[in-house]
């Protein structure tokens, strides 16, 4: 069972930000935000965790198993929607996992930060404040909110 919990009232807003897209779930624990994801509409997950915390048997194609550090993961030059539920608020997890956020179209962080819980470090929250919020959603548990990339570089070969 994942941290936190998504309302849902959360569910239907994620299910409009990524619909017929594929999402990278970082972080992804036992798979059970790469399930919900692919039941709200999402094309495929690209689910990445450290350990194996998941029974692959019985899993859609359209779900991909990533076991690696964030360091290990080369960033695509591209992604679409990155999700992070409840990230660490250590720093060298966070230097890996910022390369590939910095090139996802949009992030949706789901987490809480506003009671003294930090669910992520200095640098994520300083990478978010360099973005736009396209959507939030409060809860007593935990909120959500889904951040625009304006800043991401162009894909190699695109001037």
């Amino acid at each position: 069972m994942p941290y936190g919990r998504m309302t849902a009232h959360m569910e239907e807003v994620l299910r409009a930000h990524i619909a017929g897209l594929v999402v990278w779930d970082f972080g992804a624990g036992d798979g059970y935000y790469a399930r919900r994801m692919l039941a709200l509409g999402a094309r495929g997950v690209v689910a990445v965790e450290k350990e194996e915390t998941f029974e692959a048997e019985g899993y859609p194609p359209n779900l991909c198993w990533l076991t690696y550090y964030f360091k290990n993961v080369p960033p695509p030059n591209e992604i679409a929607v990155a999700f992070v539920s409840w990230p660490v608020n250590n720093s060298e997890s966070m230097r890996s996992l910022l390369p590939h956020l910095k090139v996802a179209r949009k992030i949706v962080y789901l987490g809480k930060n506003d009671d003294a819980t930090a669910c992520g470090s200095p640098e994520l929250f300083e990478f978010f404040t360099t973005l736009t919020v396209e959507s939030e959603v409060a809860d007593s548990r935990n909120d959500m909110i889904v951040y625009r990339n304006e800043n991401r570089p162009a894909p190699l070969g695109v001037l």
